[in-house]
């Protein structure tokens, strides 16, 4: 079996922000993903792995094409 790195690119858009908090608590270093394989980057193309936060509004609809 080959070792493979998660790469989670998040993007939040309209909402509270309640539902990025969460998704970010998740990936802070206290639960040590890290060990497992998981990272977050910076950029889209970076990632293998897209975690879209809050309502997606006509502006965030955009961004995500």
């Amino acid at each position: 079996m080959t070792e493979k790195t998660i790469s989670v690119y998040r993007f939040m858009s309209a909402g509270c922000n309640g539902c990025d908090v969460q998704i970010l608590e998740c990936l802070v270093p206290r639960y040590k993903l890290g060990e497992l394989g998981v990272e977050v980057v910076f950029t889209p193309e970076e990632a293998n792995v897209l975690a879209v936060t809050g309502g997606i509004n006509i502006k965030g609809k955009e961004e995500l094409k």
